[in-house]
């Protein structure tokens, strides 16, 4: 009896050990911390120029950051659970995060793209390639950006340029490049739409792309593809339509550039004469509910020492900007590379060295908090 009962502690033994699939919501790789709010810790040893990438909140309220070199972290309120690729995710740089009309989550990475099912808590992976490139065993095109526009069509940034879909993947789905899907487009200039960043649909339909391959602003009017260079910028990073239908361009080296595209006079504004602001790489460009305008930058070379960048808050109202830095104000680091706004009206910024802190505006003593290492 007691050799049979040994066997069957075992059996079972080995069950659970072997029960686990990597491709699902696994809770063994959260991190919690035992006093104080958690934090989200690294797990495979980056440097000091490993950043929180991009950030997303679903529509259950979890909050997802995708990093470079550290896979994805969700955060659901009490704890933070990190992805790698042997948990199911395409890669572990993670360069873009997006929730669909249905719900589903997406996240882009060296890899192609994977989604996140939030019914069935599983990852599927799809590679997004033309022309195909391996590394090691797996085909290499890096996705920067996912949208999808009015219509339901999935539009994808890559190193290779932009591809698109007309519905969500599977495995027969068909990722179409651009040009290949408009084959009569009037492409004047000869753009290639290679490492676009950022990808929006205007309320009059047409189509932008931010490249951060020397081609600016990219506008796509489903005749014609032309660009300009905001502030004679030919790196773009980020876009933004606000509220009164302004399109804001944030640029490698010029700050941000503000084109008023929907009244009678065409305008632009430059913001020229904001010390440091308008030197800086703006990564990440975020409305709130009163209108104001908040960035995510990066100034000089990008190294994580740097005194300035940081976070800056723009009034339309007062026409006013504000400086948010890690000396002066407890940021995490001076290269912010993402601004999350949730649910409750609280902000989020993604930094380098893996940073990760919390912004009330409404609380009577701004501060941030620190929710990483």
């Amino acid at each position: 009896m007691k050799l049979n009962q040994l066997i069957c502690a075992f059996i079972c033994l080995i069950s659970i050990s072997c029960s686990g699939q990597v491709k699902t919501d696994s809770p063994k790789t959260e991190t919690v911390q035992k006093t104080g709010h958690p934090k989200l810790i690294r797990t495979q040893g980056t440097d000091e120029y490993a950043n929180v990438h991009c950030s997303l909140e679903d529509k259950n309220g979890n909050k997802w950051f995708g990093t470079t070199g550290e896979g994805l972290y969700k955060y659901d309120g009490k704890e933070f659970t990190n992805f790698l690729d042997k948990e199911g995710i395409s890669g572990n740089n993670v360069w873009c995060a997006y929730e669909d009309k249905a719900g589903k989550l997406w996240f882009g990475t060296d890899y192609g793209i994977c989604t996140y099912d939030p019914n069935s808590k599983t990852f599927r992976t799809f590679w997004v390639h033309e022309p195909l490139v391996y590394s090691g065993d797996r085909p290499k095109n890096a996705v920067r950006s996912i949208f999808q526009d009015k219509k339901g069509m999935f539009w994808f940034g890559t190193d290779m340029g932009v591809f698109t879909t007309k519905e969500s993947p599977n495995e027969t789905t068909d990722f179409t490049p651009f040009f290949k899907d408009h084959t009569m487009i009037i492409n004047q200039k000869n753009l290639h739409l290679r490492a676009v960043s950022a990808i929006l649909e205007d309320r009059s339909g047409r189509m932008w792309f931010a490249s951060w391959n020397n081609e600016g602003a990219c506008s796509f009017d489903g005749k014609m593809l032309a660009n300009f260079d905001p502030n004679g910028d030919n790196m773009v990073y980020s876009l933004l339509e606000d509220k009164e239908g302004n399109l804001w361009f944030g640029t490698r080296e010029h700050g941000v550039c503000r084109y008023d595209g929907i009244g009678p006079q065409k305008s632009y504004t430059n913001f020229a004469d904001i010390p440091t602001f308008s030197s800086s790489c703006v990564y990440s460009i975020v409305e709130d509910k009163t209108g104001t305008i908040w960035f995510g930058t990066e100034f000089g070379s990008g190294s994580s020492y740097g005194k300035q960048g940081g976070v800056w808050r723009y009034n339309p109202a007062e026409n006013a900007f504000t400086n948010f830095t890690a000396a002066g104000d407890g940021l995490t680091n001076n290269s912010v590379f993402t601004v999350l706004k949730d649910h409750s009206d609280e902000f989020w910024f993604g930094t380098r060295n893996m940073g990760l802190c919390k912004f009330d505006p409404t609380a009577k003593r701004e501060k941030f908090i620190v929710f990483s290492e």
